[in-house]
């Protein structure tokens, strides 16, 4: 009987700490309250401020290397010369470096290159955080010089600065190639249709001496106004393109005939056909007027003194 009572009191006691551990996982399978999950963070966050603590610590004790600073300067500087390197006099047949070439270069291996790689540029600044928000990724930053008047949105209306030809095979791939670079900038909305007339965008691609007729139909579909639009000087495009470029002066000119007569709030009667009534009816004025002065001369030499 000694034995089964034992059993029996082990059973039981065993029975209890099973369900003392049933109510322990319950209560660890309850949401905290509001208070606990303040008390965790709060614990959280002192955890951390410790360790960023120990690490600025740590870094104000490290020794300087004046060879390793040396040596980031001058990967900073030769990585400044890699992208902004434009020297046309280098001859590239001699091996001398003139910059970053897309045909060469990948954006695997630099992450930027000359014009065809600037909305890479521009997504990284943005994307660390290097330049304030309204400078777009550098989009809208001038340069250092007084004369530096462009932002990078005005330079892509540029032709060909440093080659001097009539090539028009080379100006059409400039023209392609900086249309493709608008084309994706506008993709991710770093090219706004209010750049066009605020920065003056079709007045500066009609300000070259080659026109660029992909980049100035892209411009136009997008803002069909902009080739009417005046800037402080009250000077238009077409002034722009009449000063610099005959092809230019034409495409523009057409343009601006074509809007005129697509317009809604135009008449029915094309602008030549206007023009020609108009020069016929002032010329029957005139005519009229002359046979009433010469009628009038008439009777008076008929009357006499």
């Amino acid at each position: 009987m000694d034995d089964s009572d034992s059993d029996n009191d082990h059973q039981l006691q065993s029975e209890d700490e099973d369900e003392n551990e049933d109510e322990v996982e319950d209560e660890d399978d309850q949401p905290l309250t509001e208070e606990e999950r303040i008390a965790a963070a709060a614990e959280d966050a002192e955890t951390s401020r410790v360790v960023l603590l120990k690490v600025i610590s740590i870094l104000e004790r490290k020794v300087t290397y004046p060879a390793l600073e040396d040596f980031f300067f001058k990967l900073e500087e030769d990585v400044h010369e890699m992208l902004c390197s434009n020297d046309a006099d280098a001859d590239a047949d001699d091996g001398d470096y003139r910059g970053l070439d897309n045909n060469r270069d990948t954006e695997a291996e630099v992450e930027a290159i000359a014009v065809s790689f600037i909305p890479v540029v521009a997504r990284l600044a943005i994307e660390f955080g290097c330049l304030e928000e309204e400078d777009r990724g550098g989009l809208l930053c001038y340069g250092n010089r007084s004369s530096d008047d462009e932002n990078v949105l005005r330079t892509l209306m540029h032709s060909d600065r440093n080659i001097i030809t009539n090539d028009r095979k080379h100006h059409q791939l400039v023209d392609d190639k900086y249309l493709l670079v608008m084309k994706q900038l506008r993709q991710v909305g770093l090219l706004k249709k209010d750049d066009i007339q605020r920065y003056g965008l079709l007045e500066g691609l009609c300000f070259q001496d080659v026109m660029a007729e992909k980049r100035f139909r892209f411009l136009v579909e997008w803002d069909p106004t902009a080739s009417t639009h005046s800037n402080t000087d009250r000077s238009i495009p077409l002034i722009f393109a009449t000063m610099h470029s005959i092809e230019g002066f034409r495409l523009v000119f057409e343009y601006g005939i074509h809007k005129i007569l697509s317009s809604p709030s135009s008449s029915s009667t094309p602008v030549v056909a206007t023009a020609a009534t108009s020069t016929s009816t002032t010329t029957t004025t005139n005519n009229n007027n002359n046979n009433n002065t010469y009628r009038l001369k008439l009777r008076k030499r008929k009357r006499g003194p």
